[in-house]
């Protein structure tokens, strides 16, 4: 939520510089360094055609891999993932996208429109870069990530942080183009490829280490709830609870599944024991049983946000619509209030996800309306989708031509219609 205190406890930018330097030390990333890089020296001895294939493969995994690590030290994590599990294979690939067709804009401007134009396409590519990377990693949108709204928000949210990112993309890039012409000049062409993406590769897994602290630094104005596959291990105090010490034997035994299943018998007699639900998504989690894992949500939000933990119950939400792509709240009242909620904590697709469908489940409900412009504001404010935001308010205007927020929902369309004959640069009117 925009306007709240960075964390008491950030450190200085200086110090988090430090840390991202020495972040590909650890034996995972460097491990993982070092064989991109043997791969990019393979390719170099290939014909044209399969050498690019093979760059281009190397290269969406290596930006799968930092997505990954962005996504680790966004929760807080210092060590490095051995592997990426988290990240889908087409992020990485969609950022190898991203970064060649930044790099022919910045090339085509200078070689059409000069110089001039080429330093200022670089300048527009480097200030996005931070904020697409993000958007990728953390909030596994693409189309999301080519929203210049959703750049200056992250931009505006971070301040001065986020213009040390960009700075330090610059000299990344910078550092890179430099090393490229030294190298080759100096040392055979099979050790200057291996060291150059070796040292490319540190330069951006850095990249993607600040990024990630710098989020989970200012988690609060970014409204970000974190991961729950991230999330830390349960404190050893809870084990005062005999079920669950009783669960964590069953786990550490190797039966995740039975874990869980303990646990869930305990909640039909303790339903309101928080730790008890959070136990047991651990090792639902554990045994892989994601239908489980989805269905126990759908209960369990309800009951946090009867408690007022709308930023956990946006979390656990996040996590049911990635067990189950059909999952959906029973209560109306709870799918208005928890979208809401996650439309200002940034979470887009989380607040798209729960009221998908609800003017069609919950015909003639108060909440329709307010839903559906909620909708159409996400789809054409974040997600460059103004046509789609058009159909929705139309239907609105057409089944609720009496509702309350029927003036509101004109606005809005008269807005987009101005949208659409004036270009991209009127989004920054939308009404509230």
């Amino acid at each position: 939520m925009a306007g709240s205190a960075p964390q008491a406890d950030a450190p200085p930018l200086l110090e988090r510089l430090s840390d991202a330097l020495a972040y590909p030390s650890q034996p995972g990333p460097l491990s993982t360094l070092a064989a991109i890089a043997a791969t990019h020296v393979v390719a170099d001895w290939l014909p044209s055609l399969p050498s690019m294939l093979i760059d281009f493969i190397a290269w969406a995994a290596f930006l799968k891999y930092g997505f990954e690590a962005l996504r680790w030290s966004a929760n807080g994590r210092d060590a490095a993932p051995e592997l990426s599990l988290l990240v889908g294979e087409s992020a990485g690939w969609f950022g190898v996208g991203v970064l060649v067709v930044a790099q022919l804009a910045v090339f085509g401007a200078a070689h059409f429109y000069g110089q001039g134009a080429g330093l200022a396409a670089g300048i527009v590519a480097a200030f996005a870069m931070p904020a697409i990377m993000m958007l990728i990693a953390v909030e596994d949108s693409t189309l999301l990530s080519l929203n210049p709204l959703a750049w200056l928000r992250i931009a505006a949210r971070l301040g001065a942080a986020y213009f040390a990112l960009v700075v330090f993309f610059a000299l990344t890039v910078a550092a890179q183009i430099a090393l490229a012409g030294a190298l080759v000049a100096a040392l055979p062409r099979f050790v200057a490829i291996f060291a150059l993406h070796l040292a490319t590769g540190w330069l951006l897994l850095a990249n993607f280490r600040l990024i990630g602290t710098l989020i989970h630094d200012h988690r609060d104005e970014l409204g970000y709830a974190g991961d729950p596959l991230l999330r830390d291990e349960p404190q050893t105090r809870d084990d005062a609870d005999p079920v669950i010490a009783s669960a964590r034997r069953r786990g550490a035994g190797g039966d995740a599944a039975g874990a869980a299943a303990l646990l869930l018998d305990e909640l039909r007699a303790r339903p309101k024991a928080l730790v008890l639900h959070d136990e047991c998504r651990r090792w639902l989690r554990e045994a892989g049983d994601a239908a489980t894992l989805a269905a126990h949500g759908k209960g369990y939000i309800p009951l946090l946000l009867d408690l007022g933990q709308d930023r956990l119950a946006i979390d656990i939400a996040r996590e049911s619509q990635q067990c189950d792509a059909g999952f959906a709240l029973d209560d109306p009242a709870d799918i208005t209030r928890l979208a809401a909620a996650a439309a200002n904590a940034g979470q887009t697709q989380v607040a798209l996800g729960l009221i998908d469908g609800f003017h069609e489940r919950f015909r003639g409900h108060a909440d329709t309306v307010r839903n559906l412009l909620l909708a159409a504001r996400l789809l054409a404010e974040r997600m460059n989708k103004e046509a789609s935001a058009h159909a929705l308010l139309q239907r609105a205007r057409q089944e609720f031509p009496e509702h309350a927020m029927i003036p509101e929902v004109d606005r809005y369309l008269e807005f987009l219609d101005r949208l659409g004959a004036s270009g991209p640069g009127a989004k920054t009117g939308a009404p509230r």
